[in-house]
């Protein structure tokens, strides 16, 4: 069965950049893939093109076998295409003195449903994500993970086979975070919606995704599924967070982990800290505790972990969606001493 979205080699430029470079995605019916990157990577940039709200300058993508193509004109999507594609964004608007069941029904409207269909449409969505109890309330009085959810219902109003959800948990407390995240897994596995996921949230895209594709300067660098990708690290983690007196001593710390380069097969030094990928089948985990049992005073914690999609991408790409500068240990000794300086 064809994907019902595929990008293929998709390219834009704005003036002399290019913010889109050849990019491709597939997304398969009744599955969930995730466009990830750090702000300015190009997932935005992505999601206007596929609503036909930009152009771009090279490639094509289809929606449901309705193919788009470099150069054309944009505006809205052609009818037949917008009726099977709903879209929330990361500031959904409403009209904040409507109640939630009247902004259902003014959107539900623009679709040309029937009253009374639009009402059981609007009873049922409201009961799915959860929100039947607040359908007569304002709007205004709603919180922000009650108005996230209402911008997924009003995007359901139009019984869509495709859901386009940009950043839909940023700034949501843990709890309603939670609740969006099961809400998706049910209107994939229960209602056969294809979901497209915009994320900078690696906990999200590894919980929902059946697919991941990573956007860096505007080229897809990574792509694949995410427990495979996870698996193909072959490694455990271990977090090395150092003390103010270890950061007199990083030389040292720097020669114990030298010992261990053999099982070690990727290193990352931040500011007080090193993350270091262990060869899973190798001994160098209780190798490092020792170390730093023998050296307590140098280090803050230790810790080790089971890798995640965070890893990979750091691996792999460079990327690190916690901070977006690495250090080496020597920037770290001069940013220290700089702080020590300007004190």
């Amino acid at each position: 069965m064809a994907d019902i979205i595929s990008v293929a080699s998709i390219t834009k430029w704005f003036g002399d950049r290019a913010v889109l470079k050849d990019v491709s995605i597939d997304l398969p019916r009744g599955k969930c893939a995730g466009v990830l990157g750090i702000n300015g990577a190009g997932k935005t940039t992505l999601i206007k093109i596929l609503l036909n709200l930009d152009g771009f300058d090279g490639g094509s993508f289809t929606i449901d076998g309705h193919e788009f193509v470099a150069n054309r004109r944009v505006g809205k999507l052609p009818a037949r295409v917008a009726s099977q594609v709903g879209y929330v964004s990361q500031q959904a608007a409403f009209d904040e003195e409507m109640t939630a069941w009247e902004n259902l029904m003014f959107y539900g409207r623009l679709f040309h449903v029937a009253r009374r269909e639009l009402n059981e449409r609007i009873g049922s969505t409201l009961s799915l994500v959860g929100l039947l109890h607040a359908g007569e309330m304002q709007v205004s009085k709603l919180s922000g993970g009650m108005r996230r959810r209402l911008a997924i219902a009003r995007a359901l109003v139009a019984e869509p086979r495709i859901l386009i959800l940009d950043e839909p948990t940023s700034n949501l407390d843990p709890i309603s975070r939670n609740q969006i995240w099961d809400l998706v897994g049910v209107l994939k596995a229960e209602r056969g919606i294809s979901i497209l996921l915009s994320t900078n949230d690696m906990a999200e895209a590894q919980r929902l995704c059946d697919m991941v594709y990573l956007l860096k300067d505007g080229a897809c660098v990574v792509h694949g599924n995410p427990a495979a990708l996870v698996s193909s690290l072959h490694a455990r983690i271990v977090e090395l967070h150092y003390s103010r007196a270890g950061m007199d001593h990083l030389d040292e710390i720097a020669a114990g982990i030298a010992q261990l380069s053999g099982h070690l097969t990727y290193r990352v030094d931040g500011f007080m800290h090193a993350r270091l990928f262990v060869e899973a089948s190798s001994n160098a985990e209780a190798a490092l505790f020792q170390h730093a049992k023998d050296h307590g005073s140098w280090f803050e914690t230790v810790s080790v972990r089971d890798p995640t999609l965070e890893d990979v991408f750091l691996k792999i790409a460079g990327v690190s969606f916690e901070r977006q500068e690495t250090l080496t240990f020597k920037s770290v000794t001069t940013m220290f001493e700089r702080y020590l300086g300007g004190k």
